[in-house]
């Protein structure tokens, strides 16, 4: 639970610990396994170092983006009856396009585009400039409060899965406006 400088003494013994075959887990690791959040005013470089080592790098390289993109391949194709319907529904309960797309950063800094099922009206932030949208946003469409609360506006994201510009579980791609507000509040947001 010790959460700032460790003496060495206290690391040669989690090390041989860790030898014995002992697991080791630190406060903000575990803190993020029962929560699923990270404790940001605890994390350090030295965690961030832990996690880098511990990250499997053939698997996150290779075999994670191959087995991805055949499993989007196949949603994809699965979920075709279900895309015309929505379609469909967005066509006929408001103007604009069926589609949404929109500027997003990814792994390393990639810029690339997004598409999702337009669930607000069409140009919702000309007024506004890039908000986070809250509950009952009145830019939301009827159609699109029901496809955001199952989260089938995000199904054409598996395009995006299969051209290997987003991954199915990871990160969330954000934008590159608030990736500048997340890199001053959050340690190592880049990485």
């Amino acid at each position: 639970a010790i959460t700032h400088e460790k003496h060495a003494d206290l690391i040669k013994e989690l090390i041989n610990c860790s030898w014995n075959g002992i697991e080791i887990v630190d406060m903000p690791t575990l803190y993020e396994q029962l929560t699923g959040k990270i404790p940001f005013k605890h994390i350090n470089d030295m965690w961030m170092l832990h996690v880098v080592i511990s990250k499997p790098k053939l698997y996150g390289k290779l075999v994670k983006p191959v087995i991805e993109i055949v499993f989007a391949l196949i949603l994809f194709v699965l979920l075709i009856p279900a895309m015309v319907v929505i379609a469909l529904l967005i066509k006929t309960n408001s103007h604009g396009r069926i589609f949404y797309t929109q500027e997003r950063t990814g792994k390393d800094g990639k810029e690339f585009t997004i598409i999702k099922f337009r669930t607000m009206v069409e140009n919702a932030e000309l007024t506004t400039g890039a908000v986070y949208t809250s509950d009952n946003d009145p830019r939301i469409t009827k159609v699109g409060k029901f496809l955001r609360k199952w989260r089938l506006d995000e199904i054409p994201q598996l395009l995006n899965v299969i051209r290997g510009e987003m991954s199915l579980m990871g990160p969330r791609p954000e934008r590159y406006v608030f990736i500048k507000e997340f890199e001053e509040k959050i340690p190592f947001y880049a990485q």
